[in-house]
């Protein structure tokens, strides 16, 4: 049985192996030694002491040191004061240990110029890793586990071990008559995954000795379906979300189904560079269905519910303000562009009106200008008497919250000729009076109606 997934490895590739000394770090060196010339590839490898094992950590750097001497493999070695690392940063101390030893790989990789960072995880590492998951309450892609590929160090990463039991990895070694170092740090069980290890796992194995296996199998599976979820998810959001200054809308009504909601908000999370927990997805979900006009604020993002249509932002954003200071002058020459938002032309073709095309009066557009909503707008909205404040003539005729103040509009001073996808004034409109007409088209966000396609540009 081969030992190596070869299948993650591409000929002539430069893989950089994080070698702890330990029994599974070591196997993955040599195994990978022994596939170089065959595979075509470069070997470095990156070790890291921690300054928490005092002599026996040193032990370590310099058994590692040995060993890539004996395999013509170059070696990169760095160190940190963990333990002052974590009492700075006010942080356990496994979790400073795991910061400091991706970041050093991290630069490591870049130094020696590697393709990727390759590690040691095997088959009895998954395990533990899908107990640790589920006792969390996650989901099906977290039951994913560790993947043969990932970038979880913001680095390119490979795990060529993971269908390969510790076991097979000791017999191995064994059978190369092959020492390796011991860290008796993990005999304590002072963390989950030492306990999982150290206690558990024994226990499981008395009941369902092919445990490690069937979680194996489970994780393959879990993968096979997250893939599958995440793809039809991302496909649905391409669809139904709008990106605007400041934030995003995403329409979620007509859903196929629940589960594609709540892996389209995660997404959403993840573009707002939020981590997507649980209970931030779930306070998205909820929100969803909590009716019009209910707002949310969790982890730096607000988010507002508007019949089945959710909008998110950073909190405190104000994406409204930021485009109120352009305003843009119309003219048949050239388009208006407003920045992020979208453009108007001006053309003598007469069209059909609509949401996004007006036939106006071209007299009453001189001094006529493209931008977004300011103080003390108003409107003479058409088929009604009189002027309105532009607020209350979006709230009328039901304009989501956060879109009032990022609508493009048509507007000579502080009076408003067209609220693009929702309505014109009076004042511009077409009459049997009008000596010159001209149609206006928009192209750009969607913003309203929220259900309306048309060109992007």
């Amino acid at each position: 049985m081969a030992l190596l997934d070869e299948s993650l490895l591409f000929p002539g590739m430069h893989v950089l192996v994080a070698l702890s000394g330990g029994a599974d770090s070591v196997a993955l060196l040599l195994l990978l030694d022994e596939a170089r010339d065959r595979l075509h590839l470069r070997l470095s490898a990156a070790h890291f002491e921690h300054g928490i094992r005092g002599g026996d950590s040193l032990q370590d750097a310099a058994f590692v040191k040995a060993l890539c001497d004996a395999c013509g493999v170059r070696l990169l070695a760095g160190s940190a004061d963990v333990p002052a690392l974590a009492r700075a940063g006010r942080r356990g101390l496994e979790e400073a240990a795991r910061d400091a030893r991706r970041a050093f790989l991290r630069e490591a990789m870049d130094q020696a110029g590697a393709d990727a960072i390759v590690t040691a995880h095997h088959m009895d590492d998954q395990a533990e890793t899908l107990l640790m998951h589920a006792l969390r309450g996650c989901g099906i892609g977290a039951l994913a586990g560790m993947r043969g590929r990932d970038k979880c160090l913001g680095a390119p990463l490979i795990r060529p071990l993971l269908s390969v039991t510790k076991r097979e990895l000791i017999e191995y070694l064994a059978g190369r008559g092959q020492v390796f170092c011991r860290d008796a740090t993990n005999e304590i069980n002072d963390q989950p995954r030492n306990f999982l290890r150290n206690r558990v796992m024994p226990l499981i194995r008395e009941v369902y000795p092919g445990a490690v296996r069937a979680l194996d199998r489970l994780s393959r599976t879990a993968a096979r379906e997250d893939d599958l979820v995440q793809g039809l998810a991302r496909d649905w959001l391409e669809r139904h979300t709008l990106a605007y200054p400041g934030g995003m809308r995403v329409d979620a009504r007509n859903l196929p189904h629940e589960a594609l909601l709540w892996r389209a908000l995660a997404q959403v999370a993840l573009c707002c560079g939020l981590h997507p927990d649980y209970a931030l997805v779930e306070r998205l979900v909820r929100l969803c269905g909590d009716g019009s006009g209910a707002v949310s604020t969790c982890h730096g993002l607000t988010a507002r519910a508007f019949d089945r249509y959710i909008y998110v932002e950073a909190t405190g954003a104000s994406s409204g303000a930021r485009a109120s200071d352009i305003s843009v002058p119309l003219s048949p020459e050239a388009a208006a562009v407003l920045p992020g938002l979208g453009e108007i032309r001006l053309t003598q073709t007469q069209g059909e009106a609509g949401a996004f095309s007006q036939r106006l009066d071209m007299d009453k557009l001189k001094g006529a200008v493209l931008r977004t909503r300011r103080a003390g707008d108003y409107i003479r909205p058409l088929g009604m008497t009189g002027s309105m404040s532009l607020g209350k003539y979006l709230i009328g005729r039901g304009v989501h919250r956060p879109v009032r103040s990022l609508l493009p509009l048509v507007a000579v001073g502080n009076e408003v000729l067209w609220a693009v996808g929702v309505g014109i004034s009076s004042t511009a409109a077409i009459t049997p009076h009008t000596a010159h007409a001209v149609t206006l088209t928009y192209r750009g966000a969607a913003l309203w109606p929220p259900d309306a396609t048309q060109p992007i540009i």
